[in-house]
C-alpha cells in the first residue's frame, strides 16, 4: 500500500467493510450489492484486492496482505467488521485489535455463533442468520429451482426471490451482503429488488 493510496485514503475518509471469511464470495457479493447506490463517482480502481466504490467505501478481504489494516480503521470514516462462520484466534485477536483503534465507528456482523466469539460493546454488534434472535433474522426459507426467503429487520420484513437454488451458506451470504447495505443507508426492499441481479 503506497504513500499516494494512503494520502488519498486520509483526505477522503471512505467506509471500510473488513470481510473475515474463507469464502471469497462474500466480499464480491457485498460489492455488486452496494456498488450502484454509494453515491458520487464510478468505481474507480481495484488495487491489490482493494476495491474502492465511488471512492466511499473500500472493501478488503482480511487476507489482503498489502493493506495496513490499523491505518485504514484508524483514518476510515466507519468500519464494518464481517465474519464468516469459522473465526479463528488469530482473526479474534486481530478485530480486537481493530475495535480498539476503531473505537465507536466500528459495526459487526456476522451469525450468532461468530459475533458471540468476539467480545466488544452489544450496540455495535448485528447478527444475521436463522435464530429467531438474530438481527437480521431469515424466515419463510423456500429452495426449489429457485429460492425465496423473507429477511425482518427493525419490524421491516422485506421477502427475497433469486432465481437459483441456494444452499443455507450462499443465502447467509447473500444476508452478510443486506446487513451491509442497510448499515449504509440503503433501503431494505430497494435491496431486496437488486439481489435479483447479482
Amino acid at each position: 500500500m503506497g504513500i499516494l493510496f494512503k494520502f488519498l485514503f486520509y483526505l477522503k475518509k471512505p467506509k471500510l467493510v473488513v470481510v473475515f471469511d474463507d469464502d471469497a464470495k462474500t466480499a464480491q457479493t457485498i460489492y455488486n450489492l452496494i456498488k450502484q447506490e454509494v453515491k458520487s463517482e464510478e468505481v474507480s480502481s481495484f488495487i491489490g484486492g482493494l476495491r474502492i466504490l465511488d471512492k466511499e467505501v473500500l472493501i478488503i478481504d482480511s487476507k489482503e496482505r498489502a493493506v495496513d489494516l490499523d491505518f485504514l480503521t484508524k483514518e476510515s470514516s466507519g468500519v464494518f467488521i464481517v465474519l464468516g462462520k469459522e473465526i479463528d484466534k488469530s482473526s479474534i485477536r486481530r478485530i480486537k485489535k481493530l475495535s480498539s483503534i476503531a473505537g465507536r465507528k466500528m459495526i459487526l456482523i456476522g451469525e450468532l455463533f461468530s459475533v458471540n466469539q468476539v467480545e466488544i460493546a452489544k450496540n455495535l454488534i448485528y447478527s444475521v442468520g436463522f435464530e429467531k434472535n438474530c438481527d437480521f433474522y431469515i424466515t419463510d426459507l423456500n429452495i426449489t429451482n429457485a429460492t425465496n426467503f423473507k429477511i425482518n429487520y427493525e419490524g421491516d420484513i422485506v421477502p427475497f426471490w433469486l432465481k437459483e437454488k441456494l444452499k443455507r451458506k450462499d443465502i447467509i451470504t447473500i444476508s452478510f451482503a443486506v446487513a451491509v447495505a442497510t448499515l449504509l443507508g440503503i433501503n431494505l426492499v430497494k435491496i431486496s429488488q437488486k439481489i435479483k441481479g447479482i
